[in-house]
């Protein structure tokens, strides 16, 4: 935490991130909230140098961003804009809203293996576990920022968890083979993890090959995971490309 080769390289990394995508701004959100959490939590040392990284990386990319659209004035207007023509855009109200589960009930759709071992290891995880208290921190945080977004609730914003829900899940298969002492845990471990990479890999071709899913809201997701068999003649082809395209009036 005082050790500048690795916070230069940790604020030019936030940089990069903000500059990169919107939804960046959940990813810093739940980065601050692990920092004031930390005095209960103690996933590491806060330091005047941590916080003033966790400012600083952000900092740089929003004015590079203002700079790019001539000024801090066309930023804040741009993003004011933003938001209420999302609001008001047909495929965001139609596709990209609902409960505050929905991120949770997408993921399991998508990677359900992954997800299990994930739980599994979010209820067992202590505070001794400093890299593990500090995902199952930012995964929680990130997760209620992002589902109280209205027509914002997309699961391609979340592609962030897939790093610490694959960690949490290679600590809960570690956990696992430990259990099997007799039977060699390397041999244990190595069975978990193929079966949570077949798993995986059979997901992404049910839903992103042969489904040709582009957009991973729960309906595209439903109709191509064959748990609804027909898709509704009246739901346009921007939803799900095996849809019929809405006929002019």
């Amino acid at each position: 935490p005082r050790h500048w080769g690795w916070l230069i390289g940790y604020i030019f990394s936030l940089t990069i991130l903000t500059l990169t995508k919107e939804n960046a701004a959940f990813v810093v959100a739940a980065i601050f909230g692990v920092l004031v959490l930390n005095r209960y939590l103690r996933a590491g040392t806060v330091t005047p140098q941590l916080l003033f990284a966790t400012v600083a990386g952000p900092a740089i990319g929003i004015l590079i961003l203002a700079a790019l659209m001539g000024g801090v004035g066309e930023w804040i207007a741009f993003n004011r804009m933003f938001i209420v023509k999302s609001r008001a855009n047909f495929y965001s109200v139609l596709a990209q809203d609902g409960p505050w589960y929905r991120y949770a009930v997408d993921w399991l759709i998508v990677s359900p293996a992954l997800v299990v071992f994930a739980c599994g290891r979010i209820f067992q995880t202590r505070r001794s576990d400093q890299v593990g208290t500090f995902l199952v921190a930012f995964l929680l945080l990130s997760f209620i920022a992002m589902s109280t977004v209205k027509y914002g609730i997309s699961l391609r914003y979340a592609a962030f968890w897939d790093l610490p829900l694959c960690w949490l899940a290679c600590s809960q298969a570690i956990a696992l083979s430990r259990r099997f002492a007799q039977v060699r845990p390397a041999l244990v471990l190595s069975g978990l993890v193929l079966v949570l990479s077949a798993v995986g890999v059979n997901q992404y071709v049910r839903f992103f090959v042969t489904g040709a899913v582009y957009d991973p809201i729960t309906a595209a997701l439903v109709w191509s995971s064959g748990m609804e068999k027909a898709i509704p003649d009246d739901v346009p082809s921007t939803i799900h490309p095996a849809a019929k395209a809405p006929t002019a009036p």
